[in-house]
């Protein structure tokens, strides 16, 4: 299987691939809303956070994918950050889309 082009993917199929990389099990839509079981949420279907449109939630995966500013991953993130997302000076005032887009190429989701 190839490795998806970041332009190539809704914002729905970006929300599902965050959501498997931050741990979540069995995404799907239920209700209109996208849902999936958690690793706290005991078995339970949960609202997937919308990390397209979430600062909150998109700190919350970069946290959980151990993106650190100081860490090897943290470094190429900001790498992508000023290559290939906008070319943000700095990347501290990037929008959570833009930090949706860099998480998913860090991770090798997307390219």
């Amino acid at each position: 299987m190839t490795t998806p082009k970041l332009a190539e993917l809704s914002p729905e199929e970006k929300r599902v691939l965050a959501a498997e990389a931050c741990g979540f099990k069995f995404v799907q839509w239920s209700c209109r809303k996208l849902k999936g079981v958690a690793i706290t949420s005991n078995g339970y279907l949960v609202e997937v956070p919308d990390y397209g449109n979430d600062l909150n939630a998109m700190h919350e995966a970069e946290r959980l994918a151990g993106l650190h500013e100081d860490s090897f991953m943290g470094r190429k993130l900001r790498r992508i950050w000023n290559t290939k997302v906008r070319h943000i000076a700095f990347p501290q005032y990037a929008t959570a889309a833009q930090r949706l887009d860099a998480f998913l190429l860090v991770k090798g989701l997307a390219q």
